[in-house]
């Protein structure tokens, strides 16, 4: 009996969720419709976002991005210059900023102290600003240099970049800043799925990357209901997936417009907007 009443209440406590709720109401009056196409221009975006919003789905997309980046051991780790965190592990927006607050991806900061506790590099580099287009007063590397120092890590070994706000950035500004130090190869620290765009854009900066993925959100693959019914946290790994593949699109054309036209004639136009992807 206890079995069944576990089953029955995970299931109708699914579909009582704000998503799949909203998403059957969707379906329920698109079908009530009087005409085929207006039952169509209802169904069919429904449909669309109900697939995404499945496990299976959401699954598939990112675990393409993480697959050629497993996990690292550390022993196998070069001793390197610095370990190079990239922002995205702090929430800037916190309504309490008197004490750190991490994100989903905390397992940046924390993998780095880690590595930094091993010896793997003497100096912890975090790089990152403010990725919020409205709020560009509170930056991560603030809450970042609290956190690392909360777990011991001296001040001396904290650097900080705090003005990048992409990817694109992050490489440029840390290069830079790199080069002033003498500072020539990196342990370069990221959510898995990120790592792809992440290695293309630093392999440009002539920086000695050694990838260390973490963040991972790849799962077992085991029958779940979140593989049928629509799921917050699956739609939001359908998303990053969905925006990590633009930006992997974005570079490349723009790495194409770089490599066929003349030096003149390139980004008089794309510089814009493809880096807000990149």
């Amino acid at each position: 009996m206890d079995t069944l009443f576990f089953g029955a209440s995970k299931l109708a406590g699914a579909f009582l969720f704000p998503l799949p709720a909203s998403l059957l109401l969707l379906i329920f009056f698109g079908l009530r419709l009087p005409k085929f196409k207006q039952k169509i221009w209802i169904l069919l975006p429904t449909a669309f976002l109900w697939m995404c919003s499945t496990d299976s789905f959401s699954q598939w997309m990112i675990s393409s991005l993480e697959e050629n980046y497993p996990p690292v051991k550390w022993e196998n780790l070069p001793n390197s210059d610095a370990i190079l965190v990239l922002g995205g592990a702090v929430d800037n927006l916190a309504l309490h900023n008197d004490r750190v607050q991490l994100t989903s991806a905390a397992e940046r900061m924390t993998d780095a102290v880690f590595l930094f506790q091993k010896k793997k590099a003497p100096r912890i580099v975090f790089t990152g600003g403010s990725g919020n287009l409205f709020f560009q007063t509170r930056k991560e590397s603030e809450s970042a240099s609290l956190f690392f120092r909360s777990l011991g890590v001296p001040n001396h070994s904290i650097v900080l970049e705090a003005e990048s706000r992409n990817t694109k950035e992050n490489a440029e500004m840390t290069a830079e800043l790199f080069r002033k130090n003498g500072w020539k190869s990196a342990i370069l620290i990221t959510s898995a799925f990120h790592m792809e765009r992440s290695i293309l854009v630093f392999g440009k900066t002539g920086l000695n990357i050694r990838p260390w993925p973490t963040d991972y959100r790849s799962r077992v693959k085991v029958l779940t209901i979140d593989d049928f019914v629509p799921s917050s946290h699956s739609l939001e790994n359908t998303s990053i997936a969905w925006k990590e593949r633009i930006g992997l699109f974005v570079y490349k054309v723009r790495e194409s417009i770089s490599t066929f036209l003349p030096l003149r004639f390139r980004y008089p136009w794309s510089k814009n907007w493809t880096s807000a992807y990149i």
